[in-house]
């Protein structure tokens, strides 16, 4: 205590005198960071954020007004491409031949005007220069088509969209020129039925200068890669000169960019604007470079940095001028309170001293790896040890000698630290020069924050009051022999019925997996059961023959007696109430209050099995002892009288006990 208080004086008197400390410069520098960075970082960030949000917007409206004016491009070509059909749909000459030909395909004049169609379609595709080949069709039947000689191309799995009977196609591509089909339905001459199609004109036309000079960009921003066309999961694209159709690019919907109408590729590199789809379903998609996006921002955000970096050194400065002026008065005023403080710690310390010299439990300390760094007066008394100190590094195979306590000891402390919970463990037993004592042992973490720095221990000596009470347990078990033997001198039949009983029911409480006290409580109130048989008259309880029902009811008057007498005795278990309950039925036919299933607790259900069991598997005078499974069997057969799942329990202890623990059972006494 002298050697601390030492300490603190000297750290007090450095305290006072120090001014220029090395630590109080390094620590002001920080404080004065800290400040200024708490009132630049969030002015910082909100300005970056609203000039990002601003950047994005502007990339946002840009993409969309370039993209939308295309798709405006878009839609007046597609348009342009149906007015084609105008000179064949709208001939009334055509319509009257297909209307001939679908009511029926050999008609003479249909065969007469087959030339005229052909050459119809010829002139078709001569004098349009775009216009590839063209067919007609009636009900899906070819009728009659014309090519200009162009290489076949094969099908690659075109998707048709249909608009009031007009019909386009997903763009094509073979040896890098772009094609596309249209369909435009012929209608009926016939007034009644001017909306019905009698046939349908298809041709496929060469778009690529189209296509070219759609997704041509003369911007510095953009390049030929940046705009694209879509259809469904297709995408035509115009790369390096070179025309591909193929399937559409996977890209990320971030929530971040879902508000500015953007989405963003998996690479990042490339901002993303995708119009709505037109009458046809095509879109356009402009892919706009993120660097070249977000130029504007990552010269501000620079900018911004430079700026708020520039503004920290000069309210840090300003800070540290502050702090300067003021420390010497702080260290001071800091000095007085460690001062203080050391004064509170001495007289505390001085204060737990004295009551550990005191106390009669045992208080210990250790550290993470066993060994002992405070113990009080009544540890080092209890193993005679003539001093102690932290220094000696004692551990507990030191000076206890049993091998198994100090398992148990190392044990428990091990669960302590893993853990970071209590344990706790009573009546443990310590051997010492006076005999076997008894300990109540509880050890807890010693926490720095949420980290284990070591062990308490507290052992507080329960010897006497234990010894005390085994010598009343005792006492009190030859007084229940006592009571036993009386109703068993008065029945002989009832001769080691009672340690048979008890006997059954703890084999059950086993497989039940009951507490210690639920276990005392069976054992206890099983021997107890009968001992208000002693007021019944012994004629009765040695009649041979089944007794009246007169008969019957003053012998089933034993509970109430034996409640009257056990009433008086203070037992902190429910054995009263157990005895009371033990001859009640699940089905309201037992006595002597006729109780039903709902008002009978498990302990009464045990014993009412167990007294049954052992009164079947030893003989009365009106009949032999009955086998133990046909015991079992006969319980069983009593429907809805005990509880079906602990007949089963029951049943399984008899399957599984030999002849010797049978035997034993029946001469119990």
């Amino acid at each position: 205590m002298k050697n601390t208080s030492q300490q603190f004086k000297i750290m007090d008197t450095k305290l006072a005198k120090q001014k220029d400390s090395t630590n109080q410069v390094v620590l002001g520098t920080f404080l004065a960071v800290a400040i200024a960075c708490l009132f630049i970082i969030p002015v910082t960030s909100f300005l970056l954020m609203n000039n990002y949000k601003s950047t994005l917007n502007k990339a946002s409206q840009i993409m969309k007004a370039r993209s939308e004016a295309k798709l405006n491009i878009l839609d007046s070509q597609i348009n342009s491409l149906f007015d084609y059909s105008n000179s064949i749909v709208e001939s009334e000459a055509i319509r009257l031949v297909l209307a001939d030909y679908k009511s029926g395909k050999g008609s003479e004049f249909f065969q007469a005007q087959r030339p005229y169609i052909k050459r119809v379609l010829e002139e078709f595709v001569s004098f349009n220069e775009e216009i590839n080949d063209v067919s007609l069709y009636v009900d899906s039947e070819l009728v009659e088509s014309f090519a200009n000689g162009h290489a076949h191309i094969e099908d690659q799995d075109e998707i048709f969209v249909e608009h009031d009977g007009k019909s386009i196609s997903s763009p094509i591509t073979y040896e890098n020129r772009v094609y596309i089909d249209v369909a435009v339905n012929i209608l009926d001459l016939n007034t009644e039925s001017q909306t019905q199609a009698i046939g349908k004109l298809k041709y496929r036309l060469d778009i690529t200068a189209r296509v070219a000079k759609l997704l041509k960009t003369n911007s510095s921003y953009f390049n030929s890669e940046l705009l694209s066309l879509l259809i469904g999961n297709k995408e035509l694209m115009l790369k390096n000169g070179v025309f591909s159709v193929k399937a559409g690019e996977i890209f990320t919907q971030d929530d971040n960019y879902l508000s500015y109408n953007l989405a963003i590729t998996n690479n990042k590199k490339s901002f993303i604007y995708i119009t709505k789809p037109n009458t046809f379903d095509y879109q356009v998609k402009y892919n706009y470079p993120t660097k070249k996006a977000l130029s504007d921002y990552k010269i501000f955000k620079i900018n911004a940095f430079t700026y708020g970096i520039l503004l920290t050194i000069v309210m840090t400065l300003f800070m540290l001028a502050i702090f300067w002026r003021n420390k010497n008065h702080e260290t001071r005023l800091l000095a007085k309170q460690y001062s203080k403080f050391a004064k509170e710690i001495n007289k505390k310390q001085t204060m737990l001293e004295s009551i550990n010299k005191t106390v009669d439990a045992q208080l210990t300390l250790k550290d993470l790896t066993g060994k002992y760094i405070y113990a009080n007066k009544a540890f080092t008394d209890f193993f005679s040890l003539k001093s102690f100190s932290s220094k000696d590094a004692l551990k507990d195979r030191a000076i206890v000698e049993s091998p198994t306590l100090v398992q148990l000891f190392n044990d428990a402390d091990k669960q302590v630290i893993e853990h970071v919970s209590p344990w706790k463990k009573d009546q443990v037993k310590v051997p010492s020069a006076d005999g076997t004592r008894y300990f109540d042992i509880t050890k807890w973490p010693q926490k720095d924050g949420e980290n284990v720095t070591g062990i308490i221990t507290i052992a507080s000596d329960r010897t006497e009051p234990i010894l005390h009470q085994k010598e009343m347990d005792g006492l009190r078990n030859q007084a229940i022999e006592a009571l036993v033997k009386t109703v068993e001198i008065k029945d002989p039949h009832l001769s080691g019925h009672h340690s048979r009983m008890a006997f059954v029911a703890m084999q059950m409480a086993l497989k039940l997996k009951l507490n210690d006290s639920e276990k005392l409580t069976l054992e206890y109130a099983a021997r107890l059961a009968g001992i208000g048989k002693v007021f019944v008259p012994q004629a009765l309880l040695t009649k041979p023959g089944i007794l009246t029902p007169e008969e019957l009811a003053i012998v089933q008057t034993h509970v109430d007696s034996a409640l009257k007498v056990l009433n008086n005795i203070d037992f902190s278990l429910p054995i009263v109430d157990t005895i009371a309950n033990m001859y009640e039925r699940l089905d309201g036919s037992g006595y002597p209050n006729q109780k039903t299933a709902d008002q009978i607790a498990q302990l009464p259900r045990v014993l009412a099995i167990s007294d049954a069991f052992c009164a079947l598997i030893v003989p009365r005078s009106y009949r032999d002892a009955i086998d133990f499974k046909e015991a079992v069997t006969l319980l069983t057969e009593q429907t809805g009288k005990y509880d079906e799942s602990l007949l089963k329990i029951l049943k399984e202890i008899v399957d599984g006990m030999p002849k010797l623990r049978k035997e034993f059972l029946i001469n119990l006494k």
